[in-house]
């Protein structure tokens, strides 16, 4: 799973910084989503591995530093689902003029900023209680399973373990939810398995950059000129 979440995440970012096509602000918020997913995939699904493999007993500040890991990636990716739904919200319901004029390259660059700091400043607070001993009363399960399943007993093993699991498994299929359906991704895709890359055989290369989507878009009102982006 975390060979799998790693090499997609990196795909999807790879496809949307190589090719032309795909450089709107739809797919800036979800390369900016696979970085979150990465970071958990490639880092803190790593780094539990080789503990439950090693069963080595690391320090406090270590424990801290791979918690934080995993809390700024879910918050991130959080953030950019957020903000994917409220571009194509807008996209699907505002004007095309209204669109263009919200989703820049300036705006659309400090939307992505914004969800970093953002994640950033929910974890400080855990990131200072975490310096200090947790009290002797403190629960240790999570406080939705104290809540409700530990009404009636204690939590089996096997079903902490598939809860876990699935929840893991949302950071390798997230780039696939937003790709999938979009015919540009199936195309780039296609050409990076032809090899074809080099030769932009089916939508142009350029310079790695993230434009906005007036770059993209034919300058029209009529709302079909937008379909494209949703697909």
């Amino acid at each position: 799973m975390c060979l799998s979440g790693t090499a997609s995440n990196l795909l999807v970012i790879y496809l949307v910084l190589s090719f032309k096509k795909l450089r709107t602000a739809s797919n800036a918020f979800i390369v900016n989503g696979c970085l979150a997913d990465l970071l958990v995939c490639a880092f803190w699904m790593s780094h539990e591995a080789i503990l439950i493999s090693t069963d080595i007993p690391l320090s406090r500040g270590y424990h801290t530093f791979k918690e934080a890991l995993l809390f700024l990636g879910v918050a991130v990716s959080l953030l950019s689902h957020s903000l994917i739904a409220v571009n194509r919200y807008v996209l699907i319901t505002k004007v095309p003029a209204t669109y263009l004029s919200i989703y820049q390259k300036r705006n659309t660059e400090w939307m992505i900023v914004v969800s970093w700091l953002a994640a950033v400043i929910i974890l400080l607070p855990w990131l200072t209680a975490a310096r200090f001993p947790d009290p002797g009363c403190a629960a240790p399960q999570p406080l939705f399973w104290v809540l409700f399943l530990g009404l009636f007993g204690a939590v089996p093993k096997v079903a902490h373990t598939v809860s876990w699991m699935i929840f893991a498994a949302l950071f390798v299929v997230n780039p696939f939810l937003y790709t999938w359906k979009n015919e540009e991704f199936r195309k780039s895709f296609r050409s990076v398995m032809r090899r074809e890359v080099w030769r932009g055989s089916t939508v142009g290369v350029e310079p790695v950059a993230i434009h906005t989507v007036s770059q993209s878009f034919p300058k029209q009102s009529n709302r079909a000129a937008f379909s494209g982006e949703i697909n």
